[in-house]
């Protein structure tokens, strides 16, 4: 049985499904004004379920009968089956219950229209969009935001008959397309750089008989031999921001720099054909973020002194390494981390920073919003009395009281001063930015 003729509920809306069976009855009810009702032939009426109920899709069961069946791509709250609540069950992990691939919150993914901007976060992310490309060709319009100097942009593998296939990718910081139509690959690399997280305008065009690329308004383009294949044979699948991980040795076969490396940033405004291509679209993502996360200071803010290098940490913060006790910008007011030095055998998130912003004449304490302890330091048996920070470069402007620690000379405070609000920041002459410069335990 099937939901009434006509009825659609691909519309990224929430719908309410009943299924009843009462003895030979079956009735599928949605959204309580649409029904439809079944008669079970036979004369048994006992539902025996041997191999356990499977939600979304059906895992490594394959038998026969059920045939070939794609999984849900979507959200599915307040499961209830025979008084059972399938989603809590299945949570909690009780009894044989397994989960893969699931999220316990409906992603923002589904909420977000064509126009909403997608960050490539994890390695090995990637987005799958059914889309068959005309035999003629086509243009992909897109805007980038990254600093990363490689990563699969776009791939489309071809049809497993012929040797034509397309990739775009990241090659040192530059657009690179590869594309076969059958006759041997061709390259083109723009010479434009675009890892310097700025947002940039890119536009390939590809079709039997030549390729270009457009960065910003600048084009460059190349004209494919004549003769040979006359169309460009490629499947129905794009991939964007990386590939499967069953497809990536055969990309890399093909040619393609960054065959096995998911793109790292944010993409945005993508068009094919003149036609808005975006997360509404998509049949299969991981590892991505609805949004722009990305965030690059080692580029856009240089908070490192001049002395230092600086890279980048996650999808928004940095590491300045130094000789020197202070590596980050004394007048650097943005919130940031401290890790540990390189000479252990990982890099330890030590300190999350958030500077404190005063303005003349003001009194502020400063606390746990502005200096929080990331390392799990019970862990290595240190107390909040044994983290010491120790002030290297005194206040342009006022004063940091130490309300027990007057009697320090050596201008230092411990966490639990912190936590127990004895640290107060003071600002005499001007707008003073507070930023704890040294820390030692």
């Amino acid at each position: 049985m099937a939901s009434a003729r006509g009825l659609t509920l691909n519309d990224l809306s929430w719908h309410e499904v009943n299924l009843t069976r009462r003895e030979a009855n079956i009735t599928l009810q949605i959204d309580v004004i649409h029904t439809t009702r079944s008669l079970l032939p036979g004369r048994f009426f006992e539902l025996n379920i041997h191999y356990g109920v499977f939600i979304g899709g059906q895992g490594d069961f394959n038998e026969l009968f059920l045939g070939h069946t794609d999984y849900l791509r979507g959200c599915m709250a307040d499961i209830i089956y025979n008084g059972a609540r399938v989603i809590e069950y299945a949570k909690s992990r009780k009894g044989q219950s397994e989960a893969t691939a699931v999220t316990w919150s409906c992603s923002p993914e589904f909420d977000a229209t064509r126009s909403t901007e997608v960050s490539f976060v994890e390695d090995g992310a990637f987005t799958a969009i059914p889309r068959p490309i005309p035999r003629s060709g086509s243009k992909w319009e897109f805007e980038l935001k990254t600093g990363a100097e490689s990563g699969l942009l776009l791939y489309n593998t071809g049809q497993s008959s012929y040797a034509d296939y397309l990739g775009i990718e990241l090659f040192e910081g530059k657009i690179r397309l590869l594309m076969n139509k059958g006759n041997g690959p061709t390259e083109l690399i723009h010479g434009t750089p675009v890892a310097d997280g700025k947002w940039h305008r890119v536009a390939v065009d590809f079709n039997p008989s030549g390729i270009g690329i457009t960065v910003d308004r600048q084009e460059k383009t190349i004209t494919l031999p004549s003769g040979g294949n006359r169309y460009l044979d490629l499947a129905d699948t794009l991939y964007i921001g990386g590939t499967e991980l069953n497809k990536r040795a055969r990309a890399l076969g093909k040619g393609l720099k960054s065959g096995d490396v998911s793109y790292k940033g944010c993409l945005r405004s993508m068009l094919l054909d003149n036609k808005e291509l975006g997360l509404p679209d998509v049949k299969i993502s991981q590892g991505i973020v609805v949004g722009c996360v990305w965030g690059f200071p080692c580029i856009e803010a240089d908070p490192c002194v001049p002395e230092a290098v600086c890279s980048q940490l996650g999808v928004s913060s940095f590491k300045c390494d130094c000789d020197q006790p202070l590596c980050i910008k004394s007048n650097y007011a943005e919130d940031y981390k401290i890790y540990s030095r390189a000479n252990l055998p990982v890099n330890l998130e030590i300190l999350s920073l958030s500077p404190l912003v005063l303005s003349e004449g003001g009194h502020v304490l400063v606390t746990s919003d502005n200096i929080a302890m990331v390392l799990d330091i019970a862990k290595y048996g240190v107390e909040e009395d044994g983290v010491i920070f120790t002030l290297v470069t005194p206040p342009t402007y006022g004063t940091l009281a130490l309300d027990l620690l007057t009697t320090r000379t050596e201008h230092s405070f411990t966490l639990q001063d912190i936590n127990r609000d004895k640290v107060m920041s003071s600002c005499f002459h001007g707008r003073r930015i507070l930023e704890p410069t040294s820390v030692g335990s």
